[in-house]
Parts: C-alpha cells; sequence; structure tokens
C-alpha cells in the first residue's frame, strides 16, 4: 500500500498530523519572535553601518528597529584568520513586522492570533537578507540567490561556522 492510499485510508490520522505541524510552525516563529533562536534568550549581532561594525544586542530586537536614529539589522558574523567579520545582514519586511505585532497581541490576550496562515509563511517570505554593500535585499524564500547569501566564506575559500555573542 502507497503514501496516497494510507492518507486515503486514515483521513483522521492525516488530519492530526497536519495539526500538529501547523502549530509546531506556529510555536516556532512565537519563539523566533520572542528571541529564542539560535542563541537562546539573551544577545545577538546588530549593525547600523552595512555590516563595517557591530554592536551586541537584546536578541528580542526584531530587525530592523532603530538604534540611535539609525535602522539597525541582524549581522551575521562569521570569523575569518581570527577576526570577525559580517558574513551577511538579515531584517524583517514591514508586513512580517505587522502579522507578528498582531499575534504578540493576540498571545498576550490569551487567545490564538487570527493571521495563523499569515503567520506560518513569515520565515519563508516575511524577512530578507543581503552581504554587506549590495543594495537588493532577498526574500528567504528565494532559495537559490539567499543560500548564496547564506554561504559565507572566508578569503581563503574556508566556509566558517556562524558566531553568536559570547555568553
Amino acid at each position: 500500500m502507497g503514501i496516497r492510499e494510507t492518507l486515503e485510508k486514515k483521513k483522521s490520522l492525516t488530519v492530526v498530523a497536519m495539526v500538529v505541524v501547523i502549530i509546531g510552525s506556529i510555536i516556532a516563529i512565537i519563539v523566533q519572535a520572542r528571541g529564542l533562536g539560535p542563541v537562546g534568550p539573551g544577545d545577538a549581532f546588530y549593525t547600523v553601518d552595512d555590516g563595517k561594525t557591530f554592536f551586541v544586542g537584546d536578541a528580542k530586537n526584531l530587525p530592523p528597529f532603530d538604534q540611535g536614529g539609525k535602522q539597525a539589522v541582524t549581522a551575521h558574523v562569521f570569523e575569518c584568520g581570527g577576526k570577525r567579520v559580517v558574513g551577511y545582514v538579515s531584517r524583517y519586511t514591514a508586513d512580517a513586522l505587522a502579522t507578528i505585532a498582531e499575534a504578540k497581541q493576540a498571545r498576550a490576550a490569551g487567545r490564538l492570533p487570527a493571521n495563523v496562515a499569515k503567520l506560518a509563511t513569515v520565515a519563508q517570505t516575511g524577512s530578507e537578507l543581503k552581504r554587506p554593500g549590495d543594495t537588493k535585499w532577498v526574500i528567504t524564500g528565494n532559495n537559490n540567490a539567499a543560500n548564496k547569501i547564506r554561504i559565507f566564506k572566508c578569503p581563503d575559500g574556508s566556509v566558517p561556522p556562524e558566531v553568536y555573542p559570547d555568553k
């Protein structure tokens, strides 16, 4: 029996599995929006000058945000030859920030967000990234273009892991 036949026979199990996936996606997005992503609660790197310099800030900040009158975005930092450099920067779109704000308000009110379907797509369609010096931002859902940006190479050709603020 194939997958299609199994899914047809066990429709209730299929519905339960889909609900679990959707709820898991919503939880992941809310956790990310609260700043509990890969760095955990605490700090992240940000930049206000397109990656020339970077600073440590609260990971709960959703970029872009105002930092001393300038727009701060997340700085994705890598180490090459003992020196930390910004490989690329990222931010949320204005629409994604509004969607996340609606979800936070709903959570604060003790209810599920009304925009669940839209919230589930924020990670793919609501965030953008670019390399320092580039003028064009790329939507993370554009996998080919986004992956070319995410894969950072040092001048020696090595591909280092991203580094995070010391805890």
